[in-house]
């Protein structure tokens, strides 16, 4: 080898050295290097993007559609039965593990975190606390108590490991039927975004997420999946809107939920200028959107409106953009950016944070919460000759099913299926030290525990159309009945003979009417039967005939006619649904402990 070689030679090798050494280098580095989604030093967005781009296409539809629903470490246990409304607890699955990506452990609302209910021997339960519900909180006007309520609710979520509450509801009372308007506050724009943002504030306080629902004009359930709202501009911003805008403003929430119908022509999950010109840009949402369980319409046409989560997502749905995202009629960049929200949310959740849950909220503290907002919202619509406070009064003779079964919230997502006790109006008297008839109260309790066990389907629920939408045959009631038994069915008769004989043995006599309402159903109003309008008449009529007074305590989800029987009653106190302490509420009112302020 010549010289000219052995220097050419001798030069490329110690260039290749020189190449190799910075190169080891930046490859050891890169191997040790944190992914920038996992870097929390980085800002949300920047890891979100991050987290995305690492995705495939088709674990990015399998997130997008029902949280992770089609892929394969997800439980089916823990999906939407396709009702409407979560079944059982939505606990967090790892989902993506090589991206440690979970799904979101949710629970719906508003009046309590809805937890599965304790199976039968099942020793290792934790309960949860049932609050008042949307319209009793509303009533005490009171944007503190809202906090307060709202505070103890995200504790919960917090303690007992859930991400994300589908609650409050802020839809507007413009239909008396609606069997979901408990789960609402108000008819008031003002009233339900300012109660609606205090509630929010409360929840994530914990840094769990809140959502906004129904979003927007959903006021009926009759065809509620499909009926169409046409309203003006003007009122779609005056009334309509305005709720969700002020508590957008306001709190901030995590999510909000669209609802099922349309509105103005267009399903709102896929109506581009209500989520991306209103809510994104006018009103500055930062959150994710979710659809309501089960809707229908287009997932394509909802994704390209701006929805971040399909719930509770179908094979259809996952189908459909599948074969869009191939035909190029979806773009993959319209994915990514629809899934950078609902990232965004994960990350941020108190378990990406390192928080440990215990399982163990302060339930006692939170009932003490419960019952001062339930008595703040409680009414008194009548008060004659100042009959309450009672003062003199030792003696009750307490009439009424309901006096002994506490209607405490609605049914469906609405309910509360986690809570330990409700409080009855008879136990809350006894509680404050009356006393009360054990033969009034036997006949009652044996009455309630005779329709449990023959567990009649209810007549408002007998017809055709509640036979077919309940799976009813013969006349047995099915199982998710079991908060309606007593509520809907009739009331116990008595005997103006029976009410004069606990007439003699008494001071005072309190009548509790009830009624209870729900999702899917238009029985947010429903007329006074002829046996309690006999009730409260032969009741007023025999102890006012021996100078006694007569009190009316209504447990109710909304509207209730007073006009045909008010002169009867001398008090007369709207109690809402007032949650698990409700009969502890009522007590405190009647005794005077708290001065009635609800309006």
């Amino acid at each position: 080898m010549n010289l000219f070689k052995l220097r050419v030679f001798i030069e490329m090798f110690i260039m290749a050295l020189l190449i190799s050494i910075p190169n080891s280098t930046l490859f050891a580095q890169n191997k040790n290097e944190i992914p920038v989604f996992k870097d929390k030093t980085k800002s949300i967005e920047e890891r979100a993007k991050d987290l995305i781009s690492r995705m495939t296409q088709e674990e990015k539809l399998g997130l997008i559609v029902g949280d992770g629903r089609f892929l394969p470490a997800v439980d089916p246990n823990t999906v939407e039965d396709g009702k409407g409304m979560i079944i059982t607890d939505q606990r967090s699955k790892l989902l993506i593990p090589r991206l440690g990506l979970r799904s979101t452990a949710m629970s719906d609302g508003p009046a309590g975190l809805n937890r599965q209910p304790r199976k039968q021997g099942q020793k290792d339960y934790h309960n949860t606390t049932a609050f008042p519900t949307a319209t009793c909180l509303a009533a005490t006007w009171n944007t503190d108590s809202a906090i307060k309520v709202g505070k103890a609710f995200g504790n919960e979520a917090l303690e007992y490991d859930f991400d994300l509450v589908l609650a409050p509801g802020l839809n507007l009372h413009r239909n008396p039927k609606d069997g979901r308007a408990f789960e609402y506050y108000s008819e008031d724009p003002l009233l339900t975004g300012k109660m609606a943002a205090s509630m929010v504030n409360g929840m994530q306080s914990w840094g769990i997420g809140a959502t906004l629902k129904h979003f927007g004009a959903h006021n009926q359930q009759t065809n509620r999946r499909y009926y169409n709202a046409v309203v003006s501009q003007r009122a779609l911003r005056e009334i309509y809107l305005r709720g969700s805008e002020i508590a957008v403003k306001e709190s901030h929430p995590a999510s909000i939920m669209t609802s099922y119908n349309r509105m103005n022509g267009f399903y709102t999950a896929e109506n581009p200028e209500l989520l991306k010109a209103i809510v994104r840009q006018e009103w500055g949402f930062n959150g994710f959107f979710i659809t309501d369980f089960d809707g229908w319409g287009s997932a394509q046409a909802k994704l390209r409106a701006g929805m971040n989560l399909l719930m509770s997502g179908n094979q259809q749905e996952f189908n459909e953009l599948k074969t869009a995202l191939r035909r190029k009629t979806l773009d993959e960049s319209t994915l990514d950016k629809d899934l950078f929200y609902y990232i965004k949310f994960k990350l941020g959740s108190p378990r990406e944070k390192g928080v440990v849950p215990t399982s163990k909220p302060d339930l006692k503290a939170h009932a003490e919460i419960a019952e001062q907002a339930a008595a703040e919202g409680m009414v008194l619509l009548k008060n004659k000759d100042n009959t309450l406070p009672l003062k003199k009064a030792k003696k009750v003779a307490v009439f009424g099913k309901i006096s002994y079964h506490l209607i405490a919230f609605g049914t469906g997502s609405g309910s509360v299926r986690s809570y330990k006790y409700r409080v009855s109006v008879n136990q809350g008297l006894k509680e404050a030290g009356f006393k009360v008839l054990k033969d009034l109260e036997k006949g009652y309790t044996d009455y309630i525990e005779k329709i449990k066990r023959e567990n009649l389907v209810p007549p408002y629920f007998d017809n055709p159309k509640m036979r077919k939408d309940n799976g009813i045959v013969g006349n047995q009631a099915p199982p998710h009945f079991k908060e309606r038994l007593v509520a809907f069915s009739k009331e116990k008769p008595l005997s103006k003979e029976q009410i004069k004989e606990y007439e003699s043995r008494t001071d005072v006599a309190v009548i509790t009417l009830g009624r209870s309402a729900g999702e899917n159903y238009e029985n947010g109003w429903l007329p006074m039967t002829p046996i309690e309008r006999d009730l409260v008449r032969n009741v007023s009529e025999i102890f006012h005939a021996a100078g006694k007074k007569v009190i009316v305590v209504l447990n109710v989800a909304g509207v209730w006619e007073t006009a045909s029987w008010r002169d009867y009653a001398d008090a007369i106190l709207l109690a809402w649904l007032p949650g698990q302490e409700g009969g502890h509420a009522v007590a405190d009112i009647l005794t005077g402990a708290v001065n009635p302020s609800g309006k």
